[in-house]
């Protein structure tokens, strides 16, 4: 520490705080009090006092400097009595201390973990074994929910850390009534629940009913790259993350699959939309937002929009911390939509509603456009 005090002072520092790197409760109050007090006249010298006796933190004005060389003389570390004895050191030498006014507790032994949990609001399991739960708003979507609870299962590891959250919005061909029925055999927790109608709705209620540590929402016509769970964990480990993303692909049927023309347009389209990811951090809900539990709640969820639910998400996260863009392959829509109507048919229209939402249009008047005259708007391709 003496010479970490020299060398900050020697590079023109005034006043310089050293913390403990075990003591979780240090935050920018404690910081702030440390430094403000080392800015008053009558103070070189600022404590910490941790509950074992010892200090969290010690800093020095650059007044302070002159004691350096008998602050530390004749301290015996790692005893119960350390801030006691820094304390008769600086009553010898006369310098002027201030005691910071919170204690705060350090993270020596496993026994002290429970102090690392209450700080961090993160607790042990979550770093050792965290369970994720997958969240799929759905309505009338039985014909598609056998195909992704197949493709989640195949693509997780440890399916004791999984588990399937339906949503659904009042679904009236047999969804419910079918998932129900997986259920009884999947390896994996299936549960469906009931939500009013509306995608921001349904993905807030199923959040509601997750136990998870982390949660993805995912698509029902959406598949989720391989090894999905550690693509996950990897970019929500990156400082600054708050939440995250895979990058954007399209699968196709045998229709769409038949005509080149339409995969050369879709291949401009995967690689424009990755392109406005990878700059704008904007992921659309296609994409499978994921985020830990801690920050859902955080941000208050989704808005309860019924459109433009996921735009808005990005745009709540951004105020936050970043939306990260997990490496490695990317999830994969089903390309129907586009190759019912028309590729850049429902690309233009996408992007309208978007300029529409950003000139100030309510998304409930745009889910009104979008639903009650989806095929006036859309007609299908003869």
């Amino acid at each position: 520490m003496k010479n970490a005090f020299h060398g900050c002072f020697r590079s023109g520092e005034e006043r310089v705080v050293i913390v403990g790197s075990d003591i979780p409760g240090i935050d920018q109050d404690v910081v702030r009090e440390a430094l403000e007090e080392l800015n008053s006249a009558n103070c070189e010298m600022v404590l910490g006092k941790a509950l074992d006796g010892g200090y969290y933190l010690i800093g020095l004005s650059k007044e302070g400097e002159k004691h350096l060389d008998s602050l530390f003389c004749g301290m015996e570390w790692g005893t119960g009595t350390v801030f006691q004895q820094q304390q008769k050191i600086c009553n010898r030498l006369s310098v002027k201390l201030k005691i910071l006014s919170r204690v705060l507790e350090d993270v020596d032994t496993p026994e002290d973990i429970h102090v690392f949990e209450k700080e961090i609001g993160i607790f042990q399991s979550v770093l050792t074994s965290p369970k994720l739960s997958i969240v799929v708003p759905v309505l009338n979507e039985a014909g598609k929910i056998e195909d992704c609870i197949k493709d989640i299962i195949q693509k997780v590891g440890d399916k004791q850390q999984l588990e399937i959250i339906f949503s659904d919005g009042g679904s009236m061909d047999g969804t419910v009534e079918k998932l129900k029925d997986i259920s009884q055999t999947s390896p994996v927790p299936v549960r469906v629940i009931h939500s009013g109608k509306g995608r921001g709705m349904q993905l807030n209620a199923g959040a509601a009913h997750a136990t998870g540590d982390y949660y993805l929402f995912l698509h029902v016509d959406t598949k989720l790259p391989q090894n999905f769970y550690d693509m996950l964990l990897k970019c929500l480990d990156i400082p600054g993350n708050i939440a995250g993303a895979f990058k954007f692909g399209l699968f196709y049927s045998d229709k769409g699959a038949s005509s080149w023309f339409f995969r050369q347009q879709m291949k401009c389209l995967i690689w424009l939309t990755n392109w406005r990811c990878s700059l704008f951090e904007m992921p659309y809900g296609d994409q499978t937002l994921f985020i830990s539990r801690k920050n859902f709640e955080k941000v208050n969820g989704y808005p309860n929009y019924p459109l433009m639910e996921d735009y808005a998400m990005a745009e709540k996260l951004h105020k936050y911390g970043r939306i990260g863009i997990a490496d490695g392959d990317p999830s994969l829509t089903s390309a129907r939509r586009w190759e019912k109507y028309g590729a850049w048919k429902i690309s233009g229209l996408n992007t309208c509603f978007i300029l529409a939402y950003k000139c100030g249009v309510h998304p409930e008047t745009l889910a009104r456009w979008y639903y009650g005259n989806q095929q006036t708007v859309l007609k299908k391709k003869k």
